[in-house]
This record gives structure tokens, C-alpha cells and sequence, in this order.
């Protein structure tokens, strides 16, 4: 198979450190043996005028940015064209977008249509727009990610997350019969009794995900923790050379 490149969600070093330290992660992320980067779109515009030169100097790609479904459809009634265009000029390739597990069907509905307004202006500057899911939005066979699916439209994709596949009742071969044409981009994480573990500690069935995933031909995958009894460092670059030992393996 062709190997994918690795991108690193930065959530595991929390919030306030990203808007402190923000380069001090691209430095740890990219000694870690990560390609690229993957974090809030609120941080990144934080350090909207230093990214340019962090990310050519620590060689890596700031892949996408993630927006909270409050902040997506704000954005797609304000500024979206704006964002879209500076996302793509920073060398971006998605923009994800997710929802609260608090969300009622009104959410849902306002969240698609700024999904959609979001893809159709993502298309012109090179962005693709996708939904993040969590473990909710695939109760009842998938309900709710269904519906989200079908009232946007054709151009929204899925940014698959497999740690919350495994937490949900769908198993990994039902959810790629169901998702599979749809996924554009890929969260890898593991867990155990409930607890984010790092890679190959958990029930994520790594060996047989990098065989399905190989048949999609994603360029990136990426790897994520959101906590950790470890340093974030310490995390990230186990898991970054745990996914690198079996993606050898599977050559």
C-alpha cells in the first residue's frame, strides 16, 4: 500500500497551552515525526501572521483546522469566504466541523446547511469541508449522521474518527458498509474501559484499519489523544511511531 502521510491533532496539549505555546507544539510535533497538523481554527488564527513561517520552518503541513458547530455556522453567515481563502493560502486542505452532544434536531439542521454553504465556498479555494462525528451522531444505526449527510448534500464529507467508532455500536466493518464512499479524512485514536489510551493499548483494531483504509487511498491520516497520563510529547511520538512501525509492516 501507499503510505500515508501523519498529521498530529494537537488537542493533547490543551487549549490554554495552544494559545501560549502554539510553537513550542509545532517544534515538539515535528520531533515527534509527525508530516503535519491538525488544530482549532480559533488557535490558528490566534498565530494567524506567525504560521507561515513555523510551519516552513519546522516542516510541517498545517493540514486543517476543526470548528465547533457554533463557530461553523457563525462562520458561514459572517466571514466564510475570508477564512476559506486564508486557510487555503496557509496550505490548508480541510476544514472539519463537529457537533456538541447537546445538539437537538434544530442544531443539526442549522449545522447542515452552514456545512453546505461551507463546502460550496471550501470548493473554490481548494478547502474540503467534513464532518467530524463523535460516539452520539452513530446511535440508532447512525441516525443522526445520516440525516446530517443527507440535508447538506453531496459535497459534505466525513472525517471518520475510529476512536469513537469503537465507542459506538457500530462495528468497524458496518461502518465502512455504511461511510466508507464518504470518507475523506481519518482520526485515529485508541481506547480501554472507556480511557484514551495510546496506540496498540487499547481495542482500536489498528492492523485491520490500515488494510481497509488502504483501499481508500487517503494521503494523510491523523493521529490523535485527547488525554493522556504521559507528557503530550511523550504521547504523541509513541503513537506517531507505533502507526509508523505497522504502516511498515503492511509495505
Amino acid at each position: 500500500m501507499e503510505t500515508p502521510r501523519l498529521a498530529c491533532q494537537t488537542i493533547t496539549w490543551g487549549h490554554q497551552y495552544l494559545m501560549n505555546h502554539y510553537e513550542k507544539v509545532l517544534e515538539e510535533a515535528h520531533r515527534a515525526g509527525y508530516d503535519g497538523v491538525e488544530t482549532n481554527l480559533g488557535v490558528l488564527q490566534h498565530w494567524k501572521d506567525s504560521l507561515p513561517s513555523w510551519s516552513a520552518q519546522y516542516q510541517l503541513r498545517i493540514l486543517a483546522g476543526h470548528a465547533s458547530g457554533s463557530r461553523a455556522w457563525e462562520l458561514a453567515s459572517q466571514d466564510a469566504k475570508e477564512v476559506l481563502a486564508w486557510l487555503g493560502r496557509l496550505g490548508a486542505q480541510f476544514l472539519l466541523i463537529s457537533s456538541s452532544p447537546e445538539f437537538q434536531d434544530e442544531e443539526y439542521r442549522r449545522l447542515a446547511v452552514a456545512a453546505s454553504e461551507l463546502a460550496s465556498i471550501g470548493a473554490d479555494y481548494g478547502i474540503g469541508v467534513l464532518y467530524h462525528h463523535h460516539n452520539w451522531e452513530l446511535r440508532n444505526q447512525a441516525d443522526i449522521l445520516k440525516r446530517v449527510l443527507e440535508m447538506a448534500g453531496f459535497r459534505l464529507g466525513i472525517a471518520a474518527d475510529f476512536g469513537w467508532v469503537m465507542r459506538s455500536e457500530l462495528s468497524v466493518d458496518r461502518y465502512f458498509v455504511e461511510f466508507g464512499p464518504a470518507i475523506r479524512y481519518v482520526h485515529l485514536k485508541d481506547s480501554l474501559s472507556e480511557q484514551w489510551v495510546e496506540m496498540g493499548q487499547g481495542t482500536l483494531p489498528l492492523r485491520e484499519l490500515i488494510e481497509k483504509l488502504g483501499v481508500l487511498k487517503l494521503p494523510w491520516w491523523t493521529l490523535e489523544q485527547d488525554s493522556t497520563e504521559l507528557t503530550p510529547f511523550e504521547s504523541v511520538k509513541a503513537n506517531c511511531d507505533y502507526v509508523r512501525s505497522l504502516l511498515a509492516e503492511a509495505r
